[in-house]
């Protein structure tokens, strides 16, 4: 089923994601502001929000096919097959899983 979207929504949408488009252009911050150096360095579910925002919006009809690829490619670099504790071809993205790992739940809880 196609839902119809405002298009004044689509362009706040896509301009507020350019506010959080950083510079390799398909990598995105989760805000604007108070985002910590963990949370930055995050990129494969970020990246895909986007790229779900745009094509939602049928924006990512519009883009540039080399661009599409590049960010097509972008994406399945995340896919990995030597991450034991995974399936084999699973999309993951190393600094998420080496933070939440290494990070005691308990101990950022009571912070």
């Amino acid at each position: 089923m196609k839902i119809k979207i405002n298009q004044e929504f689509s362009e706040k949408i896509i301009l507020f994601l350019d506010t959080l488009k950083k510079t390799n252009s398909y990598g995105y911050f989760p805000a604007k502001k108070g985002v910590t150096e963990e949370g930055g360095s995050i990129n494969l579910g970020f990246s895909c929000l986007a790229l779900k925002c745009f094509y939602i919006l049928g924006e990512w009809q519009k883009l540039d096919s080399n661009y599409k690829n590049d960010w097509i490619n972008y994406i399945n670099s995340f896919q990995k097959n030597e991450v034991s504790s995974f399936p084999e071809g699973s999309f993951i993205d190393l600094k998420y899983l080496n933070h939440t790992t290494k990070t005691n739940i308990t101990k950022e809880v009571k912070r």
